[in-house]
């Protein structure tokens, strides 16, 4: 009798996670890190109004520039290169959140949109953002409608933790990306994605 094949816990390093149909972490989990971003990649296909078939590749919170390195890696292995994003779409200001989105912008897909709130707006745009791409969440109440037919839907959570943070829904998969409102600290060496009861301790203390 055979044994069953051994488990060997994905490499994090390397390999994206696959949430829902076509929704990827493509984040970085580090031994002895308490605090890690959660950079997600949704891939969308289809056609809008009997249009050609088209791809929309939206990266949500991009991430700092400490994660960068796998960021791209992930993205580029799952879409072909970030040069293929459609749009960056970004929670709130902080530099754990979306500071490489200013190297992203400038080296591999300058005609990407960035979307955001307007108080997110106008701190990040001091990290050499081109004006001309960004679209203010606040003009979509009744969701942003995609070239490939889909629908995504801003939705504002003032002060969790910054005046403008928006969380984005996806009405496609029922996934919220919620940014930092379940945020919190984890143990160093639990390097585990999903959440569970003992993480209320790190959410408190964040």
């Amino acid at each position: 009798m055979n044994a069953p094949p051994s488990y060997s816990p994905p490499d994090f390093r390397i390999e994206s996670v696959e949430i829902a149909d076509g929704t990827f972490w493509v984040g970085k989990r580090a031994e002895g890190g308490v605090f890690h971003a959660n950079p997600y990649l949704r891939t969308f296909r289809g056609r809008a109004d009997g249009g050609r078939e088209s791809a929309f590749h939206v990266l949500i919170d991009p991430g700092s520039s400490s994660d960068f390195t796998f960021v791209h890696t992930k993205v580029s292995g799952l879409i072909g290169g970030l040069d293929k994003l459609s749009a960056l779409f970004i929670n709130h200001q902080d530099p754990d959140v979306g500071a490489s989105a200013s190297i992203i912008m400038a080296r591999y897909a300058p005609k990407a949109s960035i979307l955001c709130s307007e108080d997110t707006w106008r701190l990040i745009v001091h990290g050499n953002l081109p004006r001309d791409r960004f679209m203010a969440t606040e003009r979509f109440a009744n969701g942003i409608k995609l070239p490939t037919g889909q629908r995504l839907l801003p939705v504002p959570s003032p002060f969790c933790h910054f005046r403008g943070a928006v969380m984005l829904y996806d009405p496609q998969t029922r996934v919220l990306f919620s940014g930092d409102l379940f945020g919190g600290l984890t143990d160093g060496n639990d390097l585990r994605l999903d959440a569970d009861e003992s993480d209320w301790a790190g959410i408190r203390a964040f």
